[in-house]
């Protein structure tokens, strides 16, 4: 007989157990459905604002106070980007030069 409750205790302990599991996973799927429809919903209505013409809404923003100061590496990386392009167009401009490659 005390097996038999012993069985009956681990058994409700791992059916308890198995509920919970699945009652979180199932919140979790209701929350990732809720949230795929709101995406649903947002992207037929910016389609209804393209094919009326009109823009979609934008949500608004309000404008910042203090402008940040620019970021030296980023002011650096726009420049080496601009200077390739230059050179980049400065090569394909004259197709029939031929430079040296660098050794």
């Amino acid at each position: 007989m005390a097996q038999r409750i012993d069985f009956m205790k681990v058994f409700t302990a791992i059916f308890c157990a198995l509920f919970v599991a699945a009652s979180a996973f199932a919140q979790n799927y209701s929350l990732a459905t809720k949230q795929a429809k709101n995406a649903v919903a947002k992207e037929e209505q910016n389609q209804q604002a393209i094919n009326q013409g009109s823009p979609p809404a934008q949500p608004a923003t309000p404008p910042s106070a203090n402008n940040p100061q620019p970021n030296p590496a980023l002011e650096a990386t726009l420049q080496n980007i601009a200077s390739l392009r230059a050179d980049f167009e400065k090569f394909d401009s004259n197709p029939n030069e031929q430079t040296a490659a660098v050794e």
